[in-house]
């Protein structure tokens, strides 16, 4: 069904969790086999979920007993001899660390086109991009200020750098005018949903947006796949799936690969 999830946000922790689902299934016809016999179920039983790319990260803990997963490659997937770029994507504040989470699948689970770029191989450091949604965005936006010379492309999802407590009203600025203004120095592409009622719009990209004036900018009016409509704070969506594009068609992926450092 679309827009199902086997995960929702937890208030109190501040974190996504991995449902317990109970499920219920009605078998409206029998399942024809390759000889042509049909089967009617009598039974269903759940199994274990496998889950083949969360569970190709293997579990640990370091010393200080931060808890981690890491993919190790069985070999390299790239051509012998040349060095392929670093895409380091930072995941928003629900799928951060929780304790509860004992073997931390959570950011795994939750951030699956990152997936898609992990592999082993040795890094061009020209060409080291750096992505993120929501706190990820934030984090993007202050790692590529703070280091303006580091990072090849910067592509900030609905950044959430400026936080207000529902309770009391009050707001707070996590990256000063003179942090945003640095951005200039290196190539970013910012994506957000107008309609996000976890991160305003105009008080964070539009905002950057305008402060930089040579930043790229795909502001969808709301987040829209397969004919669902997902919460609008839910950008990254678009950005897994490579849709924002230039006036010429470029792809944002295209885009970032084209960007190097000298």
């Amino acid at each position: 069904m679309p827009g199902v999830s086997t995960l929702a946000y937890a208030t109190k922790p501040g974190r996504n969790v991995v449902l317990d689902l109970t499920y219920s299934l009605t078998q409206t016809a029998p399942v024809r086999l390759k000889s042509g016999a049909a089967v009617q179920l009598t039974s269903f039983h759940q199994g274990g979920v496998v889950d083949p790319e969360v569970d190709a990260f293997g579990a640990g803990a370091s010393r200080n007993g931060l808890k981690y997963r890491y993919y190790a490659p069985k070999k390299s997937l790239r051509p012998a001899r040349s060095k392929a770029p670093l895409i380091l994507f930072l995941h928003g504040g629900g799928e951060g660390g929780w304790s509860k989470a004992s073997n931390n699948d959570l950011p795994l689970l939750a951030n699956r086109g990152a997936l898609a770029f992990a592999k082993g191989h040795d890094v061009d450091t020209s060409r080291i991009y750096v992505v993120g949604p929501s706190n990820g965005g934030y984090m993007a936006m202050r790692l590529a200020s703070a280091y303006p010379r580091y990072f090849a492309a910067n592509v900030p999802v609905c950044a959430a750098y400026v936080l207000k407590d529902q309770a009391t009203g009050t707001t707070q600025r996590m990256l000063t005018d003179a942090q945003i203004r640095r951005l200039r120095s290196t190539p970013t592409w910012f994506v957000h949903a107008t309609n996000d009622p976890v991160v305003d719009y105009q008080a964070t990209t539009g905002r950057a947006v305008r402060l930089l004036g040579n930043a790229r900018l795909t502001a969808y009016p709301n987040v829209v796949w397969n004919g669902h409509e997902f919460q609008g704070h839910w950008s990254w969506i678009y950005v897994a799936r490579n849709d924002p594009q230039t006036a010429s068609g470029l792809t944002i992926w295209e885009w970032m690969a084209k960007q190097r450092r000298r």
